[in-house]
Formats: C-alpha cells, sequence, structure tokens
C-alpha cells in the first residue's frame, strides 16, 4: 500500500524517479537523528533561551559552527551504514 499522494506518485514517474520504501521511523538512516539533534542540544543547553527568536538564533549559530568536514565523514559513514543495511536485505543493523 502507498502512503504517497496520486499527485506526488505523477510527479516522480514522470521524472522516472524510483520510490524506495523506507520504515517510517529509521533513525539509523536520518543525519539528524544520528548526530545532529544531540549535537544541537548540547550547545543549546549553554544558552540563554528567553524566546523563539533566541532558540532560533542560538540553533543557527551552533549549526554554522560545524565545519564541513564533519558533514563528509558523516555522510560517509551514512553510506557505509546504508551498504550494510543493504547487504543486510534491510534488516536492523546497529551503528
Amino acid at each position: 500500500m502507498h502512503y504517497t499522494s496520486a499527485a506526488t506518485r505523477s510527479f516522480f514517474e514522470k521524472r522516472h524517479v524510483h520510490l524506495v520504501k523506507q520504515a517510517p521511523y529509521s533513525p539509523d538512516l536520518n543525519q539528524c537523528d544520528r548526530w545532529l539533534f544531540k549535537l544541537l542540544k548540547r550547545g543549546l543547553r549553554e544558552c540563554e533561551i528567553v524566546s523563539a527568536h533566541d532558540i532560533l538564533k542560538a540553533s543557527l549559530e551552533i549549526l554554522r559552527q560545524i565545519p564541513e568536514n564533519r558533514f563528509v565523514f558523516e555522510l560517509e559513514n551514512l553510506q557505509q551504514h546504508g551498504v550494510q543495511v543493504i547487504s543486510a536485505h534491510g534488516d536492523y543493523v546497529t551503528m
């Protein structure tokens, strides 16, 4: 059963994009759940937050301080993990 709207499926079909089924919650395949949220939460603990604007400002500052090579490293780890998941025929693989 597809949970994607007919319009969305049509959009991708016209562009020859193959939709891949993914578990609804796959923290091992999601960069935010893998490392970004933990880093962001750690940084926000040290901030004085009074308003929603403060949260946005502090969050952007924390995220902008992440070196580009950290993103490259994490994407390479994700790629390796994806290969392991494929080799395990979609079964869960520990990180």
